[in-house]
Formats: structure tokens, C-alpha cells, sequence
């Protein structure tokens, strides 16, 4: 997606995805960085390698093995500008994948973060957007918790933040639209359909059936 895009929009630069091996993701990466700035395009490099092409950013007691302090190619220079598509893969803090964006995204010189997903299940997946963009902003997920968050217990027995706090709500959201830009479908992909609901009624085994009520009565 991002290769042909980016083929269409500046069709005379070189553009790489880095795909294969990590020695020939590095030489490939080198070699698109040796390109003539004239000439230089866009890298692309998938989530799935991202943790074993950079170093890795600390994250609270999470301690860093000694091959993740170790800089990657990716660390050959500060990036100009870091894209993070499917940003929302980078909620969990303790997550390899989220560290390793993170590395890059603190010595970038431009950050942006693109997903249809910003928030999963809590209030917590906004800090973890503004922390990706704005680490001098949002350095502290704790912080954010006791300022913004309004904290319960949850049904598993343990506390979980559920909500913004009515009281800074309307601060929270001027704060946080610094930094979030949202776009509805129709102003993005004003080409796809409208969505189509359906109802489609499933017999569960009795055992899974059981257990569905249970739930259901607790």
C-alpha cells in the first residue's frame, strides 16, 4: 500500500521496503539512505521487524537485555520524518514493538501517527498515542492515570481506568486535540459503501452454551 502510494506521489524518487533477512534489510536500508536527497524517497519497514532493526526504549521496571540497548541500523541516523501507520499497535507499553517506535520516535524530527483505532478499551490507548508523538508532553503513563483517569475495580479484580474524570474532561480533550487529528470515513474514503448490519443467530455446543450463561447471571 504505502510502496504504491508513494510510486504514484513522487514518482521519480527511489523508494524501499526493507523485507528479508536483517543483514539484507540493513544493506538495503543503507543503501537507500546513500541515495542523493534529491533522489530519496520512502523506507518502509513492517511491525513485525521493527524490534530487531533499533534499539529499544526503556519503559518502567521493564529492564532491556543487552541486545536491545545495542543500536540497529535503523540508528544510523536521526530519521526527518517518522510515519506510523497502524499506530494503535503500539498501545501496550511493555511491548517490544511499542519500545522500539518509541526509540525512533523520540529522535525524530517529525512524528505522525495514523490509525482507525486510536482507542480499544480504555481511556490509557489516547496516552499511549501522545507519548508516540509528544514524549516531552506525555512522558508519563502513571501521571497520566492519577490526572486524567477515573479508576475502578474491575469484574477480574483488579483496578482498571474506565473513564476520563468529569471534572478534567474538557481540559483532557483541549490537551489531547493538540495532538489528535480524527477524520470520519466520509472525509477519508468518501468511496467506500455505506456499512450493512446483519443479524446471524448461532447454536452453541452446550458446554459453550453454559458457559455463556453463567457470564450472563454474574
Amino acid at each position: 500500500h504505502w510502496m504504491r502510494e508513494a510510486a504514484e506521489i513522487f514518482p521519480y524518487r527511489q523508494h524501499a521496503m526493507l523485507l528479508g533477512t536483517p543483514a539484507k534489510r540493513a544493506k538495503d536500508y543503507r543503501a537507500w539512505l546513500a541515495l542523493p536527497d534529491h533522489e530519496r524517497g520512502i523506507c518502509v519497514i513492517g511491525w513485525g521487524t521493527l524490534s530487531r532493526d533499533t534499539r529499544l526504549a526503556s519503559y518502567g521496571s521493564t529492564a532491556l537485555a543487552p541486545s536491545e540497548r545495542e543500536p540497529g541500523y535503523l540508528n544510523d541516523v536521526p530519521l526527518g520524518t517518522l510515519v506510523v501507520d497502524e499506530a494503535h499497535r503500539a498501545l501496550n507499553p511493555h511491548a517490544k514493538q511499542t519500545r522500539a517506535a518509541w526509540w525512533l520516535a523520540d529522535r525524530a524530527a517529525r512524528v505522525y501517527a495514523a490509525t482507525g483505532t486510536p482507542v480499544e478499551s480504555s481511556p490509557l490507548d489516547v496516552w499511549s498515542m501522545c507519548r508516540l508523538v509528544a514524549a516531552e508532553d506525555w512522558p508519563s503513563r502513571v501521571r497520566y492515570i492519577d490526572t486524567w483517569c477515573k479508576v475502578e475495580l474491575s469484574w477480574a479484580g483488579y483496578m482498571e481506568s474506565v473513564s476520563v474524570q468529569p471534572e478534567t474532561e474538557a481540559l483532557w480533550r483541549t490537551l489531547t486535540g493538540y495532538r489528535i487529528l480524527a477524520a470520519d470515513k466520509e472525509t477519508l474514503m468518501p468511496w467506500l459503501p455505506d456499512k450493512t448490519y446483519a443479524t446471524i443467530d448461532v447454536e452453541l455446543p452446550p458446554a459453550l452454551r453454559r458457559q455463556y450463561v453463567e457470564m450472563s447471571q454474574t
